[in-house]
């Protein structure tokens, strides 16, 4: 996954905006981030992606002994490549002043609008978009940013970042009793089932079966449950026993057994 530790990178702009949350409006902004790896990054999106982008310089015989390191662009005209991941409940913290508790925590952040603008060399520029809900006082130092060169550390929240709301746990603890009352219901039924495959199976004898292929020029697992009153796994099992003792023949394409004749 893409995670950011202590990286210098460019904020190019920062949209200030409101969300609806109900009747409230809700102080939100979504932060324009740009920033220059190796191409080694694009292995947290995609694992062969970097394959797909970027070859060896065959120019620069001292390159070639790696195989792992690519510098060359395969598609130089390729141009700018959108990618369409988004990452959920990520934490996004800006240096800001003198760091620690001056800095910018933003918790529950979405990362998305990805452009990646490959380089020759071996690196690739990124830009990307984040969703967060700062307060009044950090949207105003966020402000301050744009256009500026600052350190970031982005990556997933932590359970204690990640706040959970009553109507969130309640949710949740409906859709587990919900659950739990799904599978014993099915259970039931799987227990009623197999209970009613049982006493089939023991109502239907040998010399019932052979008298009813007797009569019959072919049979099929719909015919002998119609016909003997049977599962579909009791006459499955016919079938193969009828097969397995040479009374019927392999099935053709529709699944129709032709009766041997003695």
């Amino acid at each position: 996954m893409f995670q950011l530790l202590d990286q210098r990178i460019k904020i190019t702009n920062v949209n200030p905006r409101t969300e609806k949350h109900g009747e409230e409006n809700k102080l939100a902004c979504d932060i324009a981030i740009n920033v220059t790896l190796s191409n080694e990054v694009l292995y947290d999106f995609e694992g062969g992606l970097k394959y797909a982008l970027y070859k060896k310089d065959e120019e620069n015989p001292d390159l070639l002994d790696s195989p792992t390191l690519l510098t060359k662009l395969k598609f130089p005209l390729l141009g700018a490549i959108k990618w369409a991941a988004e990452l959920q409940l990520q934490t996004l913290i800006v240096d800001f002043g003198i760091g620690g508790i001056s800095d910018i925590k933003l918790t529950e952040c979405k990362v998305n609008k990805f452009v990646f603008n490959c380089q020759e060399g071996g690196s690739v520029e990124i830009n990307f978009r984040v969703q967060a809900h700062p307060d009044q006082d950090q949207i105003g130092k966020l402000c301050t940013l744009i256009q500026q060169e600052v350190n970031i550390t982005l990556r997933p929240s932590t359970g204690e970042e990640q706040l959970v709301t009553p109507e969130q746990k309640q949710a949740r603890a409906d859709a587990e009793s919900l659950f739990h009352s799904s599978a014993e219901q099915l259970n039931q039924v799987m227990e009623s089932m197999l209970q009613g495959s049982e006493q089939a199976e023991s109502d239907v004898t040998f010399e019932e079966v052979e008298k009813y292929i007797a009569k019959e020029t072919k049979v099929s697992v719909k015919s002998i449950m119609r016909d003997l009153k049977t599962t579909s796994l009791q006459a499955s099992s016919i079938i193969a026993d009828l097969i397995e003792n040479g009374r019927i023949m392999e099935p053709n394409a529709q699944g129709v057994h032709l009766v041997v004749l003695d």
